[in-house]
Order: C-alpha cells, then sequence, then structure tokens
C-alpha cells in the first residue's frame, strides 16, 4: 500500500465522518444507498483534496490513492448496510486498507 497506515487511518476517518453525515441526510439511508455513497464520496473526495497533506507534487498523487481508498471503504459499507453509527470506529480486519493496530 503505497499511503502509511497514519494516513490510511485519517482517510478511514474521513470517510466515515462523511458517510455518517449522508446517512443522516436521508430519512431511510437503506433504501436510497446510492444517493447515500455519491454524497459521501463527493464530500471526503473534496476535503482530501483540499487537505494540506496533500498539497505537494507527490501528494497529488497519493490524495488519488487516498480517495480510491475512501472509496472502497464507502462501497464496503453499503454493501454491508451499515448505516448511521453502525461503521466501527476503528479499522476492522478485511475492510479495504486494514492497518494494524500499534501500541501507543
Amino acid at each position: 500500500m503505497l499511503l502509511s497506515a497514519n494516513r490510511r487511518r485519517r482517510v478511514r476517518e474521513l470517510a466515515r465522518e462523511e458517510y455518517l453525515v449522508a446517512s443522516r441526510l436521508q430519512l431511510h439511508p437503506e433504501k436510497r444507498p446510492d444517493s447515500v455513497s455519491g454524497v459521501a464520496i463527493r464530500s471526503v473526495a473534496g476535503r482530501i483534496e483540499n487537505s494540506r497533506e496533500y498539497k505537494s507534487i507527490i501528494g497529488g498523487l497519493l490524495a488519488k490513492f487516498a480517495i480510491a481508498l475512501a472509496i472502497r471503504l464507502i462501497e464496503k459499507w453499503i454493501e454491508e448496510a451499515l448505516f448511521g453509527c453502525r461503521v466501527p470506529e476503528d479499522y476492522q480486519k478485511g475492510e479495504p486498507g486494514y492497518a494494524k493496530p500499534t501500541s501507543r
């Protein structure tokens, strides 16, 4: 994976935040998953592209990988019908870009 474990965790945080917001915008998100994913993907892509972390030449390339990871995560959550607060806060084994927890 081209993104470090810390960046993957940060991308997952952003994707989760935007996914939860997009889920809350729908009265019945389980009936309109395409709308939820569209809103979440647009929002997370904008946040990543505008982030200071990705403002360099190499950062621009990494931003594309980060957006792709966020899209895969959002699609997986929709596939598993995880709406609202049912999306776990931390990485789960089997998720795209899974980063093993580190001891702090």
